[in-house]
Protein backbone atom coordinates (compact mmCIF):
# COMPACT_ATOMS: atom_id res chain seq x y z
CA UNK A 1 0.00 0.00 0.00
CA UNK A 2 2.84 2.40 0.81
CA UNK A 3 4.39 1.91 -2.61
CA UNK A 4 1.00 2.50 -4.23
CA UNK A 5 0.61 5.77 -2.33
CA UNK A 6 4.11 6.86 -3.31
CA UNK A 7 3.43 5.96 -6.92
CA UNK A 8 0.19 7.94 -6.84
CA UNK A 9 1.92 10.99 -5.38
CA UNK A 10 4.54 10.78 -8.09
CA UNK A 11 2.02 10.27 -10.91
CA UNK A 12 -0.62 12.76 -9.75
CA UNK A 13 1.48 15.47 -8.14
CA UNK A 14 4.85 14.85 -9.80
CA UNK A 15 8.32 13.79 -8.75
CA UNK A 16 8.94 17.19 -7.18
CA UNK A 17 6.06 16.65 -4.75
CA UNK A 18 7.47 13.27 -3.74
CA UNK A 19 10.89 14.83 -3.15
CA UNK A 20 9.31 17.57 -1.02
CA UNK A 21 7.58 14.92 1.11
CA UNK A 22 10.85 13.03 1.55
CA UNK A 23 12.66 16.28 2.45
CA UNK A 24 9.98 17.14 5.03
CA UNK A 25 10.25 13.68 6.57
CA UNK A 26 14.05 14.04 6.64
CA UNK A 27 13.82 17.34 8.52
CA UNK A 28 11.31 15.99 11.03
CA UNK A 29 13.30 12.81 11.63
CA UNK A 30 16.55 14.74 12.07
CA UNK A 31 14.96 17.03 14.66
CA UNK A 32 13.50 14.08 16.59
CA UNK A 33 16.78 12.16 16.56
CA UNK A 34 18.79 15.21 17.66
CA UNK A 35 16.39 15.77 20.54
CA UNK A 36 16.66 12.11 21.56
CA UNK A 37 20.47 12.35 21.46
CA UNK A 38 20.69 15.34 23.76
CA UNK A 39 23.36 14.55 26.28
CA UNK A 40 25.12 11.93 24.14
CA UNK A 41 28.58 13.45 24.23
CA UNK A 42 30.61 10.75 22.49
CA UNK A 43 30.26 9.16 19.10
CA UNK A 44 29.83 5.79 20.80
CA UNK A 45 26.93 7.12 22.85
CA UNK A 46 25.32 8.63 19.74
CA UNK A 47 25.64 5.38 17.77
CA UNK A 48 24.16 3.43 20.71
CA UNK A 49 21.26 5.90 20.96
CA UNK A 50 20.69 5.76 17.20
CA UNK A 51 20.53 1.95 17.38
CA UNK A 52 18.01 2.24 20.22
CA UNK A 53 15.86 4.67 18.23
CA UNK A 54 16.02 2.56 15.09
CA UNK A 55 15.04 -0.54 17.10
CA UNK A 56 11.89 1.24 18.21
CA UNK A 57 11.19 1.91 14.52
CA UNK A 58 11.51 -1.78 13.62
CA UNK A 59 15.00 -1.88 12.09
CA UNK A 60 16.41 -4.47 14.53
CA UNK A 61 19.53 -2.30 14.84
CA UNK A 62 22.66 -2.92 16.87
CA UNK A 63 25.70 -0.79 17.56
CA UNK A 64 28.95 -2.74 17.41
CA UNK A 65 32.61 -2.45 16.57
CA UNK A 66 34.03 -4.12 13.50
CA UNK A 67 37.31 -6.04 13.34
CA UNK A 68 39.28 -2.77 13.00
CA UNK A 69 37.57 -1.21 16.02
CA UNK A 70 35.35 1.12 13.97
CA UNK A 71 31.87 1.78 15.31
CA UNK A 72 29.10 0.36 13.15
CA UNK A 73 25.35 0.69 13.13
CA UNK A 74 23.94 -2.54 11.74
CA UNK A 75 20.29 -2.73 10.75
CA UNK A 76 19.09 -6.31 10.42
CA UNK A 77 15.68 -5.43 9.02
CA UNK A 78 14.29 -2.65 6.85
CA UNK A 79 10.58 -2.06 7.42
CA UNK A 80 10.60 0.51 4.62
CA UNK A 81 12.36 -1.72 2.09
CA UNK A 82 9.52 -1.72 -0.46
CA UNK A 83 9.23 2.07 -0.30
CA UNK A 84 13.00 2.46 -0.57
CA UNK A 85 13.08 0.10 -3.55
CA UNK A 86 10.50 2.28 -5.29
CA UNK A 87 12.15 5.57 -4.35
CA UNK A 88 15.85 5.79 -3.46
CA UNK A 89 15.19 9.22 -1.94
CA UNK A 90 14.29 7.50 1.33
CA UNK A 91 17.77 5.95 1.60
CA UNK A 92 19.43 9.26 0.68
CA UNK A 93 17.39 11.03 3.36
CA UNK A 94 18.25 8.44 6.02
CA UNK A 95 21.95 8.76 5.23
CA UNK A 96 21.73 12.55 5.53
CA UNK A 97 19.94 12.25 8.89
CA UNK A 98 22.53 9.80 10.22
CA UNK A 99 25.41 12.05 9.15
CA UNK A 100 23.76 15.10 10.74
CA UNK A 101 23.04 13.48 14.09
CA UNK A 102 26.26 11.50 14.42
CA UNK A 103 28.49 14.51 13.81
CA UNK A 104 31.25 15.87 11.65
CA UNK A 105 33.76 13.42 10.22
CA UNK A 106 31.46 10.42 10.50
CA UNK A 107 31.27 8.19 7.43
CA UNK A 108 27.87 6.67 6.78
Amino acid sequence: MTVDILRSISEVLGEDALERIIDARESTTQALYKEAMAGCETLGARVEKLAEIRNLEGYMAVAERDETGELCLVENHCPSCAAASFCQGFCRAEQAVFEAVLGDGVSV
